[in-house]
């Protein structure tokens, strides 16, 4: 008799725990998430970093974390040798990855969409064409054509943003054509 009732008390329990096992397992929640608070945290930087990024204070440079012994709450996750605070820069970085990843993914969606609805509606040589263009663009090496072209465009975000543009149009064209046939 008291073995039921131990058991029946831990059925809800049991089945909490499942439901929530299979939620979490069904929709990703951790991934949105963190997507929302990186979005919100690159878009509203000015406000959430507790310093300026750029400017440093040499008096708490290589300050440890927090949760070190040495560490204080001036510079939660620490600073470094210059004394920038590094809370602050990696929530202003947030911008420049979001900026980054919107640049790209939009720019390549755009080239790559209508490549493909092009590739698909006309059909023929027109569509092979387009299609083996694609498949060699998949076969190279992207680490190389990236390095290659960094090297001779030199570094900065214009030729970041050109290189990852050109990464992300292939995939989109072979999906719209599919669609499209």
């Amino acid at each position: 008799m008291a073995q039921t009732a131990t058991t029946s008390a831990r059925a809800p329990l049991l089945t909490s725990v499942t439901g929530a096992y299979r939620f979490l397992r069904r929709w990703p929640v951790f991934p949105v998430f963190i997507l929302v608070l990186l979005i919100v945290t690159g878009t509203s930087a000015q406000w959430i970093a507790p310093h300026d990024p750029l400017r440093g204070s040499l008096m708490s440079s290589l300050n440890p974390p927090s949760w070190y012994d040495e560490g204080s709450t001036k510079n939660i996750l620490g600073a470094d040798k210059v004394g920038r605070d590094i809370l602050s820069r990696v929530i202003y970085g947030a911008r420049i990855s979001l900026m980054v990843a919107a640049v790209s993914l939009t720019s390549g969606m755009i080239v790559g969409t209508a490549i493909g609805l092009l590739s698909g509606y006309i059909g023929g040589i027109v569509d092979d064409a387009i299609m083996r263009v694609v498949d060699v663009w998949l076969g190279l090496p992207f680490l190389l054509v990236a390095l290659v072209i960094t090297v001779v465009l030199g570094q900065s975000l214009v030729t970041l943003l050109g290189v990852l543009a050109l990464l992300t149009w292939a995939g989109f064209v072979r999906n719209v054509r599919g669609e499209v046939l």
